[in-house]
């Protein structure tokens, strides 16, 4: 006949609960153990354990939380944490170890008996709440909305920092119901009570509402709130935590209040724009009328200007060809007077150019064929005289032949190669280096941002090695009249840059600068091999 004892039903009572439970006797370390205990620690029935065996399965992330737990049961004589358990096939289980220490007659602690218990779903399920709130007091603190929750068990009361500010609650303080009802005026504090009762009565999912005003003192200002709140469940359905977001609606209502006072009187304001607009148009369009005789006066201007200086040049090549002539020149003077023609020819190709830029009002007529190599080599001869007083160096590697507005090619690199010149370091030699390759727009995206769409670019680099500038300045050189030094040192009309940038934006492209100071710049131009020119 089987023998039923009250330790067998306590035994069968706990395995049908899931619970495992052990003996521990303190002196040697002796364990008993129930086969859900083997279960629930390592995921298969096992005998022979010891309290160090149990160790080996602990989570070394939870050591600390196991001995902060026994100190505790030091102090109570009752053992009660939360750890992880990692099973044999590699897998992690949450468990809830609870224990209390049994005494012999002198009591002394000779036992601890406790049971273990598989969280695993609840603390998922935790989790899930608590990420859920986190990302929704996210989402409120960054729209300036307040979050507020109550734990139905305890009734703890927490408020974001915002709310905290509303009713005058340091940020380190703890919120008492007097703390927390008390800054709520006299007539709307049984609306209050009667919301969050309402709330949690509510549904999963259900959202409860209410206005109410607060009037916290110490200088602080009354605030009409709008709070809503939900309430969130444990695993068995029961009400475990209110949840909720308010809103400083204060400034809403008096704007709308305002807003309805002054709408007749905006309405009359709008009549009385809509009479300057139309004022405004007219001395607008007789403007544009101005604009345009303008425009048209100084491209007359443009032309003759530029016929004019025609004939002073043609002398200039003329008399140069009549001393060419001479045959008491030496060859020193015949060199001289060689360069005097070629840089008179180069000054009416110049002219023609500006003339016709003047004459042309379409773009895509402006646009030409341009060897950047010839553009280089003519701006190289103009600085001659300086390359000769300086020692400089300029090396041009292969340049790309492009449709651009040739006039423009010229002014460009006849700015970056004055502006290498200008500004030298005076213990050095310059030494200028112009380079250029042809990218794909994977790697021009990589130089910079916001790329127009081009299969690919022109990388041109003009290096130097001059004074260099500070980082914080290599995009303010770009703007009109950007000086970073005294005019005296460094003359100019500060314009130069600001122009590079205008013209290699004209042409679809972009231009940026790498520079350290006393160790030289680099200006790096992208223009794209399909160019759509404009004329801003």
């Amino acid at each position: 006949m089987l023998e039923i004892t009250s330790d067998r039903i306590a035994h069968v009572a706990l395995e049908n609960s899931g619970l495992g439970y052990f003996h521990l006797i303190l002196a040697t370390g002796e364990m008993k153990y129930s086969r859900n205990y083997s279960i629930i620690l390592t995921g298969s029935e096992k005998t022979g354990y010891t309290n160090k065996d149990f160790l080996k399965y602990l989570h070394p992330d939870d050591f600390k939380v196991r001995d902060k737990a026994y100190r505790i049961a030091d102090e109570t004589g009752r053992l009660h944490y939360e750890a992880r358990a990692i099973w044999d096939d590699g897998s992690v289980h949450w468990m809830h170890v609870r224990g209390t220490f049994l005494l012999d007659s002198n009591k002394t602690r000779v036992i601890l008996s406790g049971t273990l218990d598989d969280i695993t779903e609840h603390v998922a399920h935790r989790q899930k709440i608590e990420y859920g709130e986190f990302n929704l007091r996210t989402v409120l603190e960054l729209a300036q909305v307040g979050t507020f929750g109550i734990e139905l068990v305890t009734r703890k009361i927490t408020y974001s920092d915002r709310i905290k500010e509303w009713f005058g609650i340091g940020p380190d303080e703890e919120i008492t119901p007097e703390k927390a009802y008390g800054p709520v005026i006299e007539q709307d504090r049984p609306r209050v009570r009667a919301f969050f009762e309402k709330v949690s009565s509510l549904k999963e999912g259900e959202v409860a509402d209410i206005d109410f005003t607060i009037s916290p003192g110490n200088g602080l200002k009354d605030r009409v709130i709008h709070s809503e709140g939900r309430c969130f469940y444990d695993e068995n359905g029961l009400p475990v935590r209110i949840t909720g977001a308010s809103q400083d609606v204060t400034t809403e209502r008096m704007i709308q209040a305002a807003l309805e006072e002054q709408v007749q009187a905006r309405t009359e304001e709008l009549q009385q724009v809509n009479e300057e607009l139309t004022a405004t148009n007219e001395e607008l369009f007789e403007s544009n009328k101005q604009l345009t005789y303008s425009n048209e006066e100084l491209a007359q201007y443009a032309y003759v200007a530029s016929h004019d200086l025609q004939e002073p040049l043609r002398k200039i090549r003329m008399f140069s060809d009549m001393l060419q002539k001479k045959s008491d020149l030496s060859n020193a003077n015949q060199d001289l007077v060689t360069k005097i023609n070629k840089s008179a020819e180069r000054m009416s190709m110049l002219i023609e150019n500006l003339l016709e830029f003047s004459k042309l009002l379409k773009s895509d007529l402006l646009t030409t064929t341009v060897d950047l190599n010839q553009v280089v080599h003519d701006v190289k001869n103009d600085f001659e005289l300086v390359i000769a007083e300086t020692g400089a160096t300029i090396n041009i590697g292969e340049l790309a032949t492009i449709e651009a507005i040739s006039l423009q090619m010229n002014q460009l690199f006849y700015n970056l190669i004055s502006n290498a010149l200008k500004f030298r370091r005076p213990e050095l030699k310059p030494e200028i280096n112009i380079t250029a390759t042809k990218i794909s727009i994977e790697e021009a995206s990589t130089l910079v941002d916001n790329l127009l769409q081009s299969d690919s670019y022109h990388h041109i680099s003009i290096q130097d090695n001059g004074i260099g500038i500070e980082q914080q300045y290599t995009d303010k050189i770009f703007e009109v009249f950007k000086r970073l030094h005294r005019r005296e040192v460094y003359p100019g009309s500060g314009i130069g840059l600001a122009l590079c940038r205008r013209i290699v934006t004209n042409h679809n492209g972009y231009i940026y600068t790498e520079s350290k100071i006393h160790q030289g710049t680099t200006f790096h131009i992208l223009l794209p091999v399909n160019p759509v020119i404009r004329i801003d």
